[in-house]
């Protein structure tokens, strides 16, 4: 029997436009789930991570933290219906491409994981709604169910690639796809065959890694074209 094969996507300006955590923590505000000081601290990480004050991998540690926080308390299996409800009725901001390209790689018998430093019951409560395997993501700690305020969080390549070597093992890359948008996911996308890289303009952690793969000849790509692309990589393997 062939062994299934594998292909990584990030979350946050990759599959998703924008990052979930702000529309997401808005409406946990609304409806009574975190408070407004806990928004307002977010909303200052992103401003300080904006201007240039702090790395991506800084905010993604600080904001991660200051929400883990905010949940202290609340139900996890509360917060990820939430999370999911919330996620269905964003259909317009998932990039076009991410369902077509799902359904692509389960025809070619592909595993699908996410990796992403927004929390485990983001990545589940996408799970939930794509054809999605699995996920390494960021961890708010929770006790019999509900959460204790604090976090393990993937803001860092390496912690990334320490998750993704948890969640697959001594798994055969072979043929395998990734897709990412900023410096943090150059590990994950050093890992496969056909590393690809989402065009975000005006992004300096896109920037960034744009010119690192321009350096090692990764594809670049628009959103638009992603689809195309994969299903070209698709006639190769």
């Amino acid at each position: 029997m062939t062994e299934r094969k594998i292909a990584l996507f990030d979350v946050d300006n990759t599959i998703y436009n924008g990052y979930i955590i702000f529309p997401l923590a808005e409406l946990q505000v609304k409806e009574g789930v975190i408070s407004t000081d806990c928004l307002e601290q977010l909303q200052s990480d992103t401003q300080a991570y904006r201007l240039g004050k702090i790395t991506y991998e800084i905010f993604a540690r600080d904001a991660m933290r200051h929400w883990a926080i905010g949940l202290t308390g609340k139900s996890y299996l509360e917060v990820l219906t939430h999370t999911e409800a919330f996620l269905k009725g964003e259909g317009d901001n998932f990039f076009p491409y991410f369902n077509r390209v799902v359904h692509m790689l389960n025809e070619k018998k592909y595993d699908i994981y996410l990796v992403t430093a927004e929390p485990k019951f983001v990545a589940e409560a996408i799970k939930n709604i794509f054809p999605i395997t699995d996920s390494a993501a960021s961890e708010f700690e929770a006790v019999d169910g509900v959460f204790r305020g604090e976090a393990h969080v993937l803001d860092t390549g390496q912690e990334k690639n320490m998750a993704i070597q948890r969640l697959l093992g001594s798994r055969d890359t072979k043929d395998s796809i990734a897709f990412g948008d900023s410096v943090s996911d150059i590990d994950m996308l050093e890992k496969t065959t056909f590393p690809i890289c989402i065009k975000r303009p005006n992004q300096a952690s896109n920037q960034a890694l744009r010119r690192y793969a321009r350096s090692k000849g990764w594809e670049i790509v628009n959103p638009g074209s992603v689809d195309k692309k994969v299903r070209s990589l698709l006639d190769l393997t």
